[in-house]
């Protein structure tokens, strides 16, 4: 670096805005508020997880109750009960009850996999 004087240095020293980094760094131009692209991805990240945090809990309970349903079909299971959902933690808030099915009972789509309620505490599950 150029020799600078020393209170010119300390305006360029910036801290990188990532929350977890917070380096003391030089930018290469005036408009740079992290220390390095990683920084940058991971501060928008996190910044992501903030901001739509119930869509990226109810896409890891999506995915959770599509494996217990392909676990439960894939070992032959075809009717299950609500003791037996309960006991792989299955995560009944997540369905949506599409609007062309919503005259022949009721049931919820998790991936290619339905479940269908037969009675109170009964429920099928169908591979589409």
């Amino acid at each position: 670096m150029k020799n600078y004087p020393e209170t010119l240095l300390e305006k360029r020293k910036r801290n990188c805005a990532n929350p977890e980094c917070g380096i003391e760094f030089f930018p290469k131009n005036n408009k740079a508020i992290y220390h390095c692209p990683e920084c940058k991805s991971r501060a928008n990240y996190l910044r992501q997880q903030e901001e739509y945090a119930e869509e990226f809990m109810w896409f890891k309970d999506f995915l959770h109750n599509r494996r217990v349903l392909a676990t439960l079909y894939e070992g032959g299971t075809r009717i299950v009960t609500d003791e037996t959902l309960m006991a792989f933690k299955f995560k009944w808030q997540v369905g949506r009850l599409p609007e062309w099915i919503k005259d022949k009972g009721i049931v919820i789509p998790y991936g290619k996999y339905l479940i269908c309620a037969l009675n109170a505490t009964q429920y099928q599950i169908i591979k589409l």
